[in-house]
């Protein structure tokens, strides 16, 4: 895992972006928390070398450099992250659940605080990419509002409903991922505002289903009854 600050066209899975370095490594504790996976961003080396890494010898994760994994058991711990982020984020959140009430009965409550903030931000971010990936490939849809009347989204973009055209155009002399950056930010203000006024729109036409891929998320609220048990 690493925090970059731009994606890269590599076939590689990017969350994000991130409000920040600090929520970005909140959400890495968090899958390495139930995921061993290598700490380090070293080359592995074709010939083992002696001697583990640190996070190899505390046991919070696994050091293939050592040879005390396999290529093939540690490709199956990678395809597990691959999977369980994308598709099937109940791998990562419900062991990052039962581990925060194990801290808690144990009385051990910092640490169970600190897990449960890391858990948070890993589900946020999950959840905010699920909803602005469903609006980007939704095509066009038109709602009516009692408050406005007709609004249409182009990809989950704002749209002139005679024109057609995008509200608000990217600057063209900006940075792909500035744009990206700005392009991100509305469609997750679009996402929130649709999740909020939901009762007061009908639905008049979308291209394809407006669908998610993930159940509800474990949004790791506090529940007292969860803690008392």
């Amino acid at each position: 895992l690493s925090v970059v600050s731009a994606r890269k066209g590599d076939g590689g899975f990017y969350l994000g972006p991130i409000s920040s370095r600090r929520a970005a490594r909140e959400i890495v504790d968090a899958i390495e928390a139930v995921l061993p996976l290598r700490r380090c961003t070293k080359r592995v080396p074709q010939q083992p070398v002696p001697g583990s890494c640190v996070s190899g010898e505390l046991r919070s994760g696994v050091c293939p450099c050592s040879g005390e994994v396999s290529e093939a058991a540690y490709s199956q711990l990678v395809h597990r992250a691959s999977l369980a982020l994308p598709s099937q984020p109940k791998h990562l959140l419900h062991p990052l659940r039962n581990r925060m009430l194990d801290l808690a009965r144990q009385q051990r409550f910092e640490e169970a605080a600190d897990l449960r903030r890391q858990a948070f931000a890993l589900s946020n971010s999950l959840r905010r990419q699920n909803q602005v990936d469903a609006l980007r490939s939704s095509g066009r849809i038109i709602f009516e509002s009692l408050e406005t009347g007709l609004i249409t989204l182009e990809n989950g973009r704002l749209s002139d409903s005679n024109t057609g055209s995008l509200l608000d155009e990217e600057p063209k002399n900006s940075s792909n991922s500035i744009n990206e950056k700005r392009e991100i930010a509305e469609l997750w203000c679009v996402a929130t505002w649709l999740e909020s006024h939901y009762h007061n729109l009908r639905l008049v036409h979308c291209d394809l289903p407006l669908s998610s891929r993930y159940p509800d998320l474990d949004n790791f609220q506090i529940k007292k009854d969860l803690s008392r048990t």
